[in-house]
């Protein structure tokens, strides 16, 4: 079952994400939900970049304009 979570904003906040969730057709829920879930999400996926980074010397990797470049896709 859902639980429900309390935020609190200033009016202005408030104000500017409902027009934000409007914009976009979604719920308030569903705009905090998502934005919550991706930010953890981006945290996450850059943690585990530069996990990999110190574990990989510089040489090792290729940047992605490289890889494109490589593959003639820029």
């Amino acid at each position: 079952m859902p639980s429900t979570i309390s935020v609190r904003l200033t009016d202005e906040e408030r104000s500017t994400l409902e027009g934000y969730a409007a914009t976009y057709n979604m719920s308030m829920s569903e705009l905090l939900r998502s934005s919550a879930l991706e930010a953890v999400q981006d945290a996450y996926d850059l943690a585990i970049l530069k996990r990999a980074r110190k574990q990989f010397k510089d040489e090792d990797y290729i940047s992605h304009t490289d890889l494109m470049k490589e593959f003639g896709l820029v």
